[in-house]
This record gives C-alpha cells, structure tokens and sequence, in this order.
C-alpha cells in the first residue's frame, strides 16, 4: 500500500523533509509503527502520533493508502 508521510512540527527538522512517499505492507497503525521503526530508527527514538482523515489513529486502526500525518506530542488545554 502507498502513503505518504506528512511530518509536523519538530519532525520536519527531524527527518530533515517535510513529506515522505513509502510503500509499507501494514495494514494498521500498530503494524505500520513496527514496520516505520524498522525503516528508520529515528521513530523508535521518538514519540510520535499518526492521523488520518484528520483524526488521530492507534493500534488496531484500519489504515488506507494516501495520505498519513506524524505529528510530536502535544497537548491540549
């Protein structure tokens, strides 16, 4: 499946980009992270989130091709 990752915030300066195309073979986010940890060893150093559609996702998460944002951690208030 083709995604793209959007990074946000201090990944940019992370990853050095601010988008990045893969083909990943996950078909949820919690297997999209072990497969995302493996392709770059930055994201097991870091704490990140995933999005799509404009809604945050984790674990068992479906996940569809296009578009996948990785935001920091942030708070609300």
């Amino acid at each position: 499946m083709k995604i793209t990752l959007h990074y946000h915030g201090q990944l940019t300066t992370l990853f050095g980009k601010t988008e990045e195309p893969l083909d990943v073979a996950s078909r949820t986010v919690a297997g999209l992270k072990k497969e995302l940890e493996v392709f770059d060893v930055r994201f097991r150093e870091s704490t990140y989130q995933l999005a799509q559609n404009n809604k945050i996702i984790n674990g068992n998460t479906e996940i569809t091709e296009g578009r996948m944002d990785v935001f920091p951690p942030f708070s609300g208030g």
